[in-house]
């Protein structure tokens, strides 16, 4: 049963693969290879060094924002080794099917053994996080839907095949913020690690399994922590918040710099607009690893529809780009972990340092 459980979760994600390099593929189909030479060998050694710059400072402002979010909890964090996890965690959510319940499930284990942070706090700092970073998303989404509002209604007339996108944008953005606040409301009185600590117990790791196992009462004695940091004061909510905001104003910043540096020379009220719907299409898709074939669809739909010269053979140098710079960090990440996440799954660490490393914090 088990081996028969295996398969059929190894072609699931075989499957999901195939479709997602069938579709990335598609960005490159009508795309002339001459204008793709050229526009990318424009860019220059300089504009490639450039091009990590964003991604590097989002992970800072976002890093310094989840160290603040710590803090309102109570748990001093050092900056450096919280930075190391967040682009450890961030390589896992990037390139595995599911990535994202991966970097969560692990995250908890990379913060107690580089950042000496128990696991009630550990969970709790994540779910703090999560929920700034959905209100965060929603500023964002709503922001640059209403400044741009008249083009991404002119888009849904240019061939996206959405009917009243601005609308759409607006009202996503502001079932997002929604979601965010009762979320902030409702943790108050947690019990999500409770339940949290019932789906991971279902891991198809056996290792990972006995690994969570032994962290039961840490589970539920992260409630506590959890409901302490929600109703702490909310103006020290406020700075990590906005923090993230900046993270997401940063993403809708790379875009622009690199259409720019392949002589798209859009406004950043366009490229706002742009990143509005490709960020509410990578959340529907979050299944797969950075929402490979249908997030490049998107950007090559939304190029053509907000009028990018060139925007087919623009389409895919900027996936070439984006998605370059990506690996970048994919393997910056890999290589903070090297032989550590091995030694994670093969439960190389033995439990009694496990449980000294996240056993739960003293009220």
């Amino acid at each position: 049963m088990l081996q028969k459980k295996r398969f059929w979760l190894f072609a699931a994600r075989a499957a999901l693969i195939t479709v997602a390099l069938v579709l990335f593929a598609q960005v490159f189909r009508a795309a002339d290879t001459g204008s793709l030479g050229r526009l990318l060998f424009g860019v220059g050694a300089g504009g490639v060094g450039l091009l990590v710059l964003p991604q590097l400072a989002a992970l800072l402002l976002e890093t310094w924002g989840w160290k603040l979010t710590f803090r309102a909890g109570g748990t001093n964090v050092r900056f450096a080794p919280l930075l190391r996890v967040r682009i450890a965690s961030e390589a896992l959510a990037q390139s595995l099917p599911l990535g994202v319940a991966f970097a969560e499930s692990i995250k908890p284990l990379l913060l107690g053994r580089h950042c000496g942070v128990s696991v009630d706090r550990s969970l709790a700092g994540m779910t703090a996080r999560k929920v700034l970073i959905l209100i965060a998303q929603s500023a964002y989404v709503v922001g640059l839907a209403a400044l741009g509002f008249a083009g991404l209604e002119g888009a849904s007339r240019a061939g996206l095949g959405v009917p009243h996108l601005g609308w759409l944008a607006l009202g996503s953005g502001a079932l997002l913020g929604v979601g965010g606040v009762a979320s902030a409301l409702l943790l108050r009185k947690s019990a999500l690690a409770r339940g949290a600590f019932a789906l991971l117990r279902r891991l198809p790791s056996s290792r990972l399994r006995t690994s969570i196992l032994l962290r039961e009462r840490a589970f539920a004695s992260a409630d506590g922590a959890v409901s302490a940091l929600f109703e702490s004061d909310a103006r020290e909510l406020c700075g990590p918040t906005l923090l993230y905001l900046g993270g997401w104003l940063l993403e809708a910043f790379e875009t622009w710099l690199i259409l720019s540096m392949l002589g798209a020379s859009p406004s950043f009220l366009t490229v706002g607009s742009i990143e509005v719907v490709v960020s509410l299409v990578r959340n529907v898709v979050f299944v797969v690893p950075a929402g490979l074939g249908v997030q490049d669809l998107g950007y090559a739909a939304c190029f053509a529809a907000f009028g990018i010269p060139e925007a087919v053979s623009t389409s895919a140098a900027f996936v070439v780009m984006k998605r370059g710079k990506e690996l970048l960090f994919i393997a910056v990440g890999y290589a903070l972990l090297g032989g550590e996440l091995g030694a994670l799954l093969r439960g190389q660490l033995s439990v009694e340092q496990q449980r000294a490393r996240l056993r739960p914090a003293r009220a």
